[in-house]
């Protein structure tokens, strides 16, 4: 295990970006997205997908001066086609349009098709509410993992969902979840090592939950779906969850204009085409006056009556937040292979490393 600040990783995930020809803006951007996740313990969607991105702009220049073209817009919504440039720098950028169209009309709303990979949604959301603005993200992820409820074959992705609540002296509330039982990059470290699966994660061919993760295969992500085996239970293993994903692929996909069938076996590319949405609270009700409300509920939900087993009734997002004050202190962990792809990609680039 490596540990690194997260001012050395700033500064050569910077190097490294910069020399594969991202502009400085756009990998200030890039890493931000990268560095939330890492800082709050989602070590799936953080910093360790840095070398992925600089391979990508070294096999494909072209991406890293891809703008989203506008394909409609309103007062309070705009849809855009991303074109598969770099996710996280058009889904700020949109972020930044919809909470100017929020201040002026109450509400904005981006649409995204062609969206590449994005990392955590709760990055974008927490943007929305650190203006005073709740925060709704809803995604559409186009590799097949899971099936509809009642179903064994793999049909719909992890399609997440994001919600960030601002509050007054509390942290926001952030809810940032897959709407499968886990996500993807989270249940790999099972797969390949083989380890037992917790109970309601994984279901083999017939759609039945198991703790064998041999009888899941995720394959690659461009494999067509028949052949592999097993599939992700949804994140209740019931019809709620399977609400859940319905909603996000519909809401994230299909209202975007995006494809009936985004998997890569069908149309060649990995998207993750999204809705953003931006709520400006003032727009509502009084802003101060909501603060301290959702304070108080916060305090309500926090000093009531513990579970047994449980010493501490934590909100959304606030493990992360806990995780992140030790992190800025400490270091960011990365395994060994992760720090060793660092590396390699460094060298490639003819960049020192300390």
């Amino acid at each position: 295990m490596h540990l690194i600040s997260v001012k050395h990783a700033h500064d050569l995930s910077m190097k490294m970006m910069t020399a594969a020809g991202i502009t400085d803006a756009d990998a200030a951007i890039v890493f931000d997205s990268l560095l939330m996740p890492s800082l709050r313990g989602h070590d799936s969607h953080g910093i360790r997908g840095i070398p992925g991105v600089v391979n990508a702009s070294i096999r494909d220049p072209n991406r890293n001066h891809i703008k989203a073209d506008v394909i409609a817009e309103s007062d309070t919504t705009i849809t855009l086609d991303a074109k598969f440039g770099i996710g996280p720098v058009i889904a700020k950028h949109a972020v930044d349009k919809i909470i100017e169209k929020a201040r002026k009309h109450g509400m904005g709303a981006a649409a995204i098709k062609n969206l590449g990979g994005v990392t955590a949604l709760g990055y974008y959301t927490e943007l929305i509410a650190m203006q005073d603005m709740v925060g709704q993200m809803y995604t559409r992820s186009a590799i097949p993992q899971s099936p509809a409820y009642g179903g064994a074959a793999r049909i719909m992705g992890t399609n997440p969902v994001s919600v960030a609540i601002p509050a007054g002296k509390e942290k926001p509330i952030i809810v940032d979840m897959a709407t499968t039982a886990i996500a993807s990059r989270a249940l790999q470290p099972y797969l390949v090592k083989k380890l037992p699966i917790p109970e309601g994660w994984i279901l083999d061919d017939d759609g039945v939950t198991t703790a064998d993760a041999t009888k899941y295969n995720p394959g690659s992500p461009m494999t067509p779906t028949p052949g592999l085996s097993g599939s992700m239970a949804n994140m209740t293993n019931g019809p709620k969850g399977a609400a859940m994903q319905i909603v996000s692929e519909i809401l994230g996909g299909l209202l975007s204009g995006g494809p009936m069938d985004p998997s890569p076996a069908a149309t060649g590319k990995i998207t993750n085409d999204s809705m953003i949405m931006a709520l400006n609270v003032s727009s509502f009700t009084n802003l101060q006056d909501f603060k301290n409300k959702v304070d108080a509920r916060i305090g309500m939900m926090k000093n009531s009556k513990k579970a047994k087993g449980f010493e501490e009734i934590l909100m959304p997002g606030e493990r992360g937040f806990k995780i992140e004050e030790k992190r800025r202190k400490d270091g960011i962990p990365l395994e060994d292979s992760e720090w060793a792809d660092w590396l390699k990609t460094a060298a490639q680039l003819n960049i020192a490393v300390d």
